[in-house]
């Protein structure tokens, strides 16, 4: 009984992954094209950002009992805050499916 539940939470992690994939792809189609000379200027701030994003997950984090707590100043950064921001969406999206119940995911700044 025990195998036959390992199997399934196997198979239901990885259909969950899946479906974040195919989200992810579904937004990225709906991007549209950008000159790569503006997009590289433009200024994201990671600190306000990774905020944003913590706040958007914190229901599916407490769903596991999971805590996401930022550590130290995140750097302003040049690129395209939509690609920035799906990169960033699916990093938390997998540390989270990493963590067993109760842990704390830390995003630590450790620039200089």
């Amino acid at each position: 009984a025990e195998r036959a539940l390992s199997r399934f939470k196997r198979s239901l992690a990885i259909i969950q992954d899946l479906l974040v994939l195919q989200k992810l792809a579904a937004k990225a189609e709906a991007l549209e094209p950008v000159d790569s000379v503006s997009s590289v200027n433009s200024v994201v701030s990671l600190q306000e950002l990774l905020a944003d994003q913590v706040a958007e997950f914190a229901d599916e984090a407490g769903i596991k009992d999971v805590f996401i707590e930022m550590c130290g100043t995140f750097p302003e950064i040049r690129g395209d805050k939509s690609l920035i921001t799906l990169m960033v969406r699916y990093l938390i999206k997998f540390a989270l499916s990493l963590c067993a119940n109760g842990q704390v995911l830390v995003l630590k700044s450790e620039t200089a």
